[in-house]
């Protein structure tokens, strides 16, 4: 009888002396548990965490480090009392063993990250390239604390993606960036703010997180509410008070992410416009997050979808979540007066609070950005939300930079000329 490659690549790993004769017993029960869970009926269609039919060595050890049969500070107590124990191609043969396995578990930890829509290609391959020797970075969770801590994602850049995967982001990004902002607020004040507290999802952190998401995801499968459904309708109301809803209609749905794109048309005395919305699935039970946004922007979000439903990258290869970062930024530096001609819009669109004199509530890119210096310069045609005596939405290319040292993308000197261009071309 031909022995089972998962079960010989375990008892490798132990005779290598990389886990215990526990830690051992543990993966062949934890590998036992798994096959009774594959012939579940109730766990039908769940993402189980399997090890592969025949994996290498590597596989496997990440499998050990993932299911949490092998702790991770088990695995770096061994890392470093490696040359104690064995010398020359030995030793050589198992710290490789253990650093290769600790690239692999964070290249796929990034892939979460960048599944989910949380990092660009940009941020995925610098923060590939940089992981410290010895570390052990084993969820996305992880990952993401890492690219923050080092100074890949600034506070801005994390402020501006926690607050728009609060807005839009799936259950699993949701779990991913509130479970970073619980562990960064121990380190740094300015996030200690963004995290609310009182929900028991928050205190999550790691693998528990991914878990939880996981199983949320995949046994919610009820329909997000309609366009003009009663509790949309109701949400709506409640939101703009002082507006008469007229026709509804549906801009577009992301089934991966469980998110419907409305636009209603609305009427305030003689004045006449259209609002979009959100409405999100939530973690929270069986809660929905309804959220206003410009019509205009929802059109270009949800017009076009990949393959499996979700929404297209855009704005390549800079990415959505650099551009708006960097708009952000260079918005808090532009001062200027800007005459209101009293558009409805000052009611009905919603807005992020921001201080500077011109801020940027949101963006869409329009498609792809134009190279002036492959990987240092790009001009890219963005609908952008701006907020000033007024607010607006503006149509225009624009162009953003960054030095060879590779840090976060930034508008060029010419942001402001820029901006009056794209407005100028609007009125």
């Amino acid at each position: 009888m031909t022995a089972d490659p998962r079960i010989t690549s375990i008892n490798t790993i132990h005779e290598l002396g990389l886990i215990s004769v526990e830690e051992r017993d543990d993966a062949l029960d934890e590998l036992e548990q798994h096959q009774i869970d594959l012939d579940d009926p109730q766990l039908a269609g769940l993402e189980l965490d399997l090890l592969q039919a025949n994996p290498s060595l590597i596989d496997t050890l990440a499998w050990l480090l993932t299911t949490q049969v092998l702790p991770a500070d088990r695995l770096r107590q061994t890392l470093q009392t490696l040359p104690a124990h064995h010398a020359g191609d030995a030793l050589s043969r198992r710290r490789d063993l253990i650093e290769q396995t600790l690239r692999h578990v964070h290249q796929a930890a990034l892939k979460i990250l960048y599944d989910e829509d949380l990092i660009d290609p940009w941020l995925r391959d610098a923060a590939g390239d940089s992981l410290p020797a010895g570390q052990l970075v084993a969820s996305p969770v992880d990952a993401l604390l890492l690219i923050v801590n080092q100074g890949k994602l600034t506070a801005k850049q994390f402020n501006a993606l926690l607050a728009r995967t609060r807005s839009g982001g799936s259950g699993l990004a949701v779990i991913i960036v509130h479970a970073t902002a619980k562990r960064l607020a121990k380190q740094r004040p300015w996030l200690a703010r963004l995290v609310t507290p009182g929900r028991h999802w928050l205190g999550l952190i790691g693998l528990p997180a991914l878990l939880a998401a996981i199983v949320w995801s995949q046994t919610h499968d009820h329909d997000v509410p309609d366009c003009d459904s009663g509790m949309a309708q109701e949400r709506i109301a409640g939101l703009l008070p002082s507006f008469k809803p007229g026709d509804i209609s549906e801009a577009g749905y992301n089934p991966r992410r469980r998110i419907r794109a409305c636009i209603v048309s609305a009427q305030s005395g003689a004045a006449q416009a259209s609002q979009g919305y959100t409405i999100a699935a939530s973690i929270k039970n069986d809660w929905y997050d309804i959220a206003l946004a410009w019509p205009e922007l929802l059109t270009a979000r949800f017009g076009k979808l990949d393959k499996n439903g979700d929404f297209l990258r855009s704005g390549v290869p800079l990415g959505r979540d650099a551009m708006l970062a960097a708009f952000r930024t260079a918005s808090a530096g532009i001062s200027g007066e800007w005459s209101p001609p009293g558009a409805v819009h000052d009611q009905l669109s919603y807005t992020v609070s921001h201080d500077p004199a011109v801020s940027i509530d949101d963006l869409e890119p329009l498609g792809p950005c134009r190279a002036v210096r492959t990987g240092m310069r790009y001009a890219c045609p963005v609908l952008v939300a701006l907020h000033a005596e007024r607010r607006e939405l503006l149509r225009g290319e624009f162009t953003l930079e960054r030095d060879a040292a590779g840090q976060p993308w930034a508008m060029s000197s010419r942001f402001a000329s820029e901006l009056a261009r794209a407005r100028a071309t609007e009125n």
